[in-house]
């Protein structure tokens, strides 16, 4: 119907090997563990009676198990990887243990967290990644209809929510107030004459019994 709303479903990835020890992954490749297979397995419980015209993702294979996993059975859904939808690049942070690295660069880390502008050393500011994310974003308005699913990360799932509550591009990461668990489910809509709104932040109900990644 010409009217109907986009329903975009923010999906982030299921508990991966670095999220279990500790480690920046940024825009390195870690894979899922078993906690995070079976956050992937119920996510994809919990779509099988929901429609979709199309899945977008991040292309690191934390997120890219989900979002194949989603496509199962559906040929008619496309997949589409998007650039934008990487988490930001930690850089030379990538993959020291995050108390490694506080310990050792605590007033760098300090100002990436707190400064929109502070890059790590070969990595990306947070208002580069807004950059990025915001082409993707709206391209994929544009294009879609329907019902689609994004997998992407924490920190690209919490500019989508700030940019739709109206937070400034020079936020930092830091300031963003959502709490995204692994295999956590928020929701948007995108009314077609414009404006959007959040429904649901961090949904794990789907998660029920499973320790939280």
């Amino acid at each position: 119907m010409p009217d109907e709303p986009l329903t975009v479903y923010l999906i982030r990835h299921g508990e991966s090997e670095w999220n279990r020890e500790g480690r920046i992954q940024g825009s390195s490749d870690s894979p899922l563990t078993s906690l995070g297979l079976l956050q992937a397995e119920r996510i994809r419980e919990r779509f099988a009676d929901i429609p979709l015209t199309a899945v977008y993702a991040s292309s690191l294979q934390r997120c890219r198990t989900i979002a194949q996993m989603l496509v199962q059975g559906r040929p008619q859904v496309p997949l589409v990887y998007m650039h934008g939808l990487m988490e930001r690049s930690q850089g030379e942070w990538e993959p020291m243990l995050i108390a490694e690295a506080n310990r050792l660069f605590p007033e760098e880390r300090r100002r990436v967290r707190e400064d929109a502008s502070a890059r790590p050393p070969g990595g990306e500011s947070a208002i580069d990644v807004w950059d990025r994310m915001n082409v993707s974003w709206r391209r994929l308005n544009d294009r879609s209809h329907g019902s689609i699913a994004i997998v992407s990360h924490s920190g690209i799932i919490s500019m989508i929510l700030g940019n739709t509550l109206d937070l400034p591009r020079g936020t930092p990461f830091g300031k963003y107030p959502f709490y995204l668990a692994s295999g956590g489910i928020s929701v948007v809509e995108v009314p077609q004459r414009g404006g959007a709104v959040v429904l649901k932040v961090n949904d794990t109900c789907h998660l029920e019994g499973l320790q939280d990644g």
